[in-house]
């Protein structure tokens, strides 16, 4: 008797890990921004329903030096952005859902916290 217990306890267990560990998702929605193109312009680009992490953006691959600005959040989602890739560095801004910010606000990567 003890042994089917604890097996369906045991079992129990693992379904309601596994449901959970399903129910997080990407954010919704797009996260803008401009980058400067090997031509100098300013150019717009997007991350549409990033993934719950750091995402370090990826136009920039080319230049270490290079920062995305003017940032808009249009996700579900809090987007904290971060001076250097792989979210290192200095936290410049913290972004709620359909907030914005400006030139001013130079990153080269972005964390999307999920929705509480």
């Amino acid at each position: 008797m003890r042994l089917r217990t604890t097996l369906l306890a045991l079992a129990s267990t693992f379904t309601l890990v596994f449901a959970l560990s399903g129910t997080a998702h990407a954010a919704q929605g797009e996260f803008t921004y401009y980058y400067l193109d090997d031509t100098g312009s300013a150019s717009p680009a997007k991350l549409t329903d990033p993934d719950n992490a750091c995402e370090s953006i990826p136009e920039l691959d080319v230049d270490p030096e290079a920062a995305a600005f003017n940032p808009s959040n249009y996700t579900d989602a809090t987007a904290e952005l971060y001076t250097k890739d792989n979210c290192g560095g200095d936290l410049v801004l913290t972004l709620a859902p359909d907030a914005h910010g400006n030139d001013s606000h130079k990153f080269r990567s972005v964390k999307f916290l999920p929705a509480r």
